[in-house]
């Protein structure tokens, strides 16, 4: 072997195999780890999001209320997690027939201006997105990822993941960590 051979590889033997090892095994841990700390950091923070807009919503017909909005949002969320831990069905059991007369208010709004303009249906046709698409590809990729969240629920995955109770729902995570 030439010194010029051996040069090349002296990096590589001078880290050693344990050394490598244990390189290996932090990076996989810290990449294990950080998906699930994601997973359960956007669980905490998006049903406050979510609460706080629909408050917010309160300014627009009466402004006064703007210094109540903050309060209001504490006092769901404070009341909803009181809640929850008694069970989800709880909630659902409140919540199910809010969302039915919202979906009904909805229709009733929506059903006399679609009588009066029935052409705003072509707006459901496909080929406006596939238009949009080939238009705007960066947008378009956004935007999909938009609607995917929307279509699928994201919110309801971390309300479901109360399900389970608090140490069932963080095992996984905890469990992928520490494989490596």
């Amino acid at each position: 072997m030439t010194a010029k051979a051996a040069s090349c590889r002296l990096p590589i033997s001078r880290a050693g195999p344990s050394n490598r090892a244990a390189a290996g095994s932090r990076s996989s841990c810290c990449s294990a780890s950080s998906g699930p700390s994601l997973f359960f950091g956007d669980s905490l923070i998006t049903p406050a999001i979510s609460v706080l807009s629909a408050v917010e919503g309160l300014k627009v017909p009466a402004p006064g209320l703007a210094e109540y909005v903050l309060p209001i949002g504490v006092a769901i969320i404070v009341g909803l997690f009181a809640v929850q831990r008694f069970g989800t069905h709880l909630v659902g059991r409140f919540f199910g027939p809010v969302m039915i007369v919202w979906f009904l208010t909805l229709a009733a709004l929506g059903i006399p201006h679609i009588i009066a303009d029935p052409h705003v249906l072509g707006a459901l046709s496909p080929h406006h997105a596939v238009d949009f698409a080939f238009r705007h590809p960066f947008i378009a990729f956004i935007a999909m990822g938009a609607v995917v969240l929307a279509v699928t629920g994201a919110e309801a995955l971390y309300a479901d993941m109360g399900h389970f109770g608090r140490v069932r729902s963080c095992a996984p995570g905890f469990s992928s960590s520490f494989r490596a």
